[in-house]
């Protein structure tokens, strides 16, 4: 697990190219319905409430700190 110690430099990205697929089947291990679950929330519109809108995550960054986040894998297009 890791730690929310920014809110507002949360943001969402969903361009996951054919290669990141591929490690994340063969590095992390996961399977293709692993990796939809991480696809779907990745994008900012499918977050809780709290979550979605900037202002609202840098707003309420005592709440924000409270959501658990985990580091799924670090790929050439970002970190999920």
């Amino acid at each position: 697990m890791v730690s929310i110690t920014d809110a507002g430099e949360m943001y969402s990205t969903y361009q996951i190219e054919q290669n990141d697929r591929e490690i994340l089947k063969s590095k992390e291990k996961l399977n293709e319905q692993q990796i939809e679950t991480i696809l779907n929330n990745c994008k900012e519109n499918n977050w809780e409430g709290g979550m979605r809108e900037l202002k609202s995550r840098t707003d309420n960054k005592d709440i924000i700190q409270k959501f658990k986040a985990f580091k799924v894998a670090q790929l050439s297009t970002g970190i999920y």
